[in-house]
């Protein structure tokens, strides 16, 4: 039913074109009621996440981000620095993930494309690489984002006590730029 989609609208690399987000208002909804006594919530997916690195770090180029989490990929590519195209995927075991690229592909050519940087963040970045890397570009430089220097944030702290690769997205929101 219409009245349960909630839609939103992003400007592509290509103007001609948009890209088209979905969300369920129900899901919506249940993320508002659990933070509803917290002054201020953002739902931000994975593709917007590396959107807003974008505009921070200004890479420039041709570049995908994948975000590396437990059962699902989320890739994002740029072209010329500018959102181009956004998808993921569901998979039960890493090493089903191979698959997954593959049959997403065939439906989504620039998932094949020639990219300078391919940068990953989230839980599995590791396993992510070991899995995949024979299908992306081999003069692509892989970057784990999983510094406070790769994601390009400067702070006195040095030391962390866990992946920071997994903690990307909420350092990111907690700029402000």
């Amino acid at each position: 039913d219409r009245k349960e989609v909630e839609p939103t609208w992003h400007t592509l690399s290509k103007s001609a074109f948009k890209f088209l987000c979905l969300r369920r208002r129900t899901v919506m909804q249940g993320f508002n009621d659990l933070t509803e006594k917290i002054a201020v919530t953002e739902f931000t997916s994975d593709f917007e996440i590396a959107q807003k690195w974008s505009s921070f770090q200004k890479p420039g180029g041709s570049f995908m981000m994948i975000g590396c989490h437990k059962n699902v990929l989320t890739i994002t590519s740029f072209l010329l620095g500018k959102f181009r195209a956004a998808t993921y995927f569901q998979f039960d075991q890493i090493t089903d993930a191979p698959y997954h690229w593959l049959q997403q592909a065939s439906n989504s050519s620039w998932m094949n494309g020639l990219y300078e940087n391919i940068f990953l963040f989230g839980h599995h970045t590791h396993e992510t690489e070991q899995a995949l890397q024979g299908f992306w570009d081999p003069s692509s430089e892989i970057t784990h984002l999983n510094s406070l220097q790769t994601i390009g944030v400067e702070a006195e702290e040095e030391t962390y006590g866990f992946d920071l690769a997994a903690a990307f997205p909420a350092i990111l929101l907690s700029l402000d730029f």
